[in-house]
């Protein structure tokens, strides 16, 4: 008892901490809400800097210091990407306004440029064009059915595919509702992560069409010279692009054909060991063109391409040199090289001590990337009729080609054309080849997937289409490509019948096909 006589009321226990009594309570229970509020303010920071740091946009997050993920063409993922990505936003905008039931294809490939010398630097804008173009015409203009609708969205692997893995597990989690992912199209460059980004998606199912892949045995065989990790089949891997074997079989028979002056040759390879392109055209020069190694002595001269190696002109220096350093020059260079080097190598080469004879210079599709720059038309324009320099090449496509009244597919070309320039994409895009290759595929993989539907109004799984790409192996079954009618083989998942072209670079001017087309009547 108190001395007032009340019983005494003692606060519950703990309360001291939280409801102090007497002169210090107004302190303590403010120094309490400012812990709190310290704590609350540390938080919101810290998801602050969490987005800031890690998050780029919707679908789209930081890794390795670029912004990975998928699109719907929301996220821009670099400012030449700006115009083309509003057109594929748009498509999918009027895909969602019709209700339509529609699935989704993914174009996967490098989206970001972070260094100067990438080796997609100003093809990627083209291929996204070529890309939305047939999806356009896929949903618009019924060339290979009507349903379902096709939604196109943009996954970003980063600039050397480094960053597939993230891209990749994006993608696999969006073949159910409601994104109903069915196909995978693109798939970057002829390198080892491109391999590992197909064993990848096959093993979760999804059909793929390649668009610039050219390495032999990057398709379902798995055969892939010079890759490394995991052997094997590759389930579901197919590619709208000639293999390196096509294009370099392509070249030798213009030569023996067409110029029985030429006898000797060296190769000049790129030893970068991730780059499955440079490999695969050099095991085919050996092997196509071996008669020709072989008179010019067998000689290899190997150079280190990549941003690591500031030094190789040096090493172009010495390799010209060597050219000159037999009981006679060299008639030939088969190039086995990005096109970002060759620029440069001509420079050297045109700088060679036996410029008293010329030169001709064989290589791959990647050469159609010169007619984007004046830099090696305005070499060659440098040269004399005694140093000459020829550059020789086989590409993808080329619109100097396609629009000849010689092609049996000119019709085929000339309707993708008029799509291209009806978006508003400018046709001296179209030089390169990227923007026919990527609409292909993408129709090619529009075409498997409203074969699989058939008359049903049922989206269509993933296995029925894989299984009707690969049943697209005849003319009255094909697909009807910018490039000329699509067949796939049955067992490789590779282009068969495509009719390529071999061209010679012109100083100043647009490329000339050199050998004729065959025989065969159009379609």
């Amino acid at each position: 008892m108190s001395r007032s006589g009340k019983r005494a009321v003692r606060p519950a226990a703990g309360r001291e901490l939280f409801a102090p009594e007497g002169p210090w309570r107004w302190w303590r229970s403010r120094r309490f809400v400012t812990a709190v509020i310290a704590v609350i303010v540390l938080s919101v920071a810290g998801v602050v800097t969490y987005t800031l740091v890690h998050r780029c946009g919707p679908g789209v997050n930081k890794h390795g210091g670029e912004c990975i993920g998928v699109t719907d063409g929301s996220y821009v993922f670099s400012t030449d990407l700006a115009a083309v990505e509003g057109t594929i936003k748009q498509e999918n905008t009027w895909v969602a306004d019709q209700h339509k039931p529609y699935v989704t294809v993914a174009f996967l490939g490098p989206l970001s440029s972070t260094t100067t010398q990438g080796l997609t630097t100003g093809r990627v804008p083209h291929q996204l064009e070529g890309a939305v173009v047939a999806q356009h015409r896929a949903n618009r203009d019924q060339v290979v059915g009507d349903h379902p609708l096709i939604r196109l969205v943009l996954a970003n692997q980063g600039q050397d595919e480094g960053q597939w893995q993230p891209a990749v597990q994006q993608l696999e989690a969006m073949t159910a509702a409601p994104d109903h992912l069915v196909a995978v199209v693109g798939l970057g460059l002829s390198q080892n992560e491109t391999v590992l980004t197909a064993r990848d998606l096959g093993a979760h199912g999804i059909p793929m069409v390649g668009d610039v892949i050219t390495a032999d045995g990057l398709d379902s065989t798995g055969a892939v010279p010079g890759a490394e990790g995991t052997t094997g089949p590759i389930a579901g891997l197919t590619r709208v692009a000639p293999t390196s074997t096509d294009e370099v079989r392509a070249l030798s028979a213009y030569l023996r054909a067409s110029r029985p002056d030429l006898h000797t040759a060296m190769l000049v390879v790129d030893n970068n060991a991730g780059d499955l392109y440079n490999k695969s055209l050099e095991i085919s020069f050996q092997r196509e063109l071996k008669s020709y190694l072989q008179a010019g002595g067998n000689v290899v001269q190997p150079f280190g391409g990549g941003a690591d190696n500031p030094g190789v002109g040096n090493e172009f220096d010495t390799i010209t040199n060597n050219i000159c350093g037999g009981a006679a020059p060299l008639d030939m260079v088969l190039y086995a090289g990005r096109e970002v080097y060759l620029p440069k190598f001509l420079e050297y080469l045109n700088n060679r001590p036996c410029r008293t004879h010329p030169i001709v210079v064989v290589t791959g599709s990647d050469a159609a990337g010169l007619n984007l720059g004046s830099q090696a038309s305005q070499i060659l324009q440098n040269t004399d009729s005694q140093g000459a320099i020829t550059v020789l090449y086989t590409p993808l496509a080329d619109p100097a080609d396609l629009d000849r009244p010689q092609n049996p597919t000119q019709d085929y070309y000339l309707n993708f054309q008029r799509a291209f320039v009806g978006l508003n994409f400018a046709a001296a895009d179209l030089i390169d080849g990227w923007a026919m290759m990527a609409h292909d595929a993408v129709l090619t993989a529009a075409k498997a997937i409203r074969k699989a539907v058939g008359p049903s109004a049922e989206l269509p799984s993933l296995e029925s289409v894989r299984s009707q790409l690969y049943l697209l192996n005849t003319t009255t079954n094909s697909v009807p490509g910018a490039t000329g009618l699509i067949r796939l083989d049955p067992i490789t998942g590779s282009r068969i019948g495509m009719q390529l072209a071999v061209m010679r670079l012109e100083p100043g001017g647009r490329p000339t096909r050199l050998n004729p087309y065959p025989p065969t009547s159009r379609p």
